[in-house]
């Protein structure tokens, strides 16, 4: 089985939340919406990983804290 590492970041501003919308040609889960991240890549601390992929996906580049880390295993099936 191949093991991925998905990061998610919660971006609060006083009492709201970021959220985006998912491409509609998206594999999984197209117009869906979500908090932002992605997967983390080889070598890559959890911060540092986080780090990147906010900014690859929202162009967001300011400095956080890691708040919370939580860990969960799923077994997501793509369908053909």
């Amino acid at each position: 089985m191949n093991t991925k590492i998905v990061l998610t970041g919660i971006l609060k501003d006083n009492d709201e939340f970021l959220v985006v919308k998912r491409s509609e040609n998206d594999e999984l889960y197209p117009g869906a919406w979500e908090f932002p991240g992605g997967h983390l890549e080889m070598g890559e601390t959890l911060k540092e990983g986080l780090k990147r992929e906010l900014f690859e996906e929202i162009g967001f580049n300011s400095e956080f804290e890691l708040l919370r880390i939580i860990m969960m295993k799923l077994k997501i099936k793509m369908m053909n």
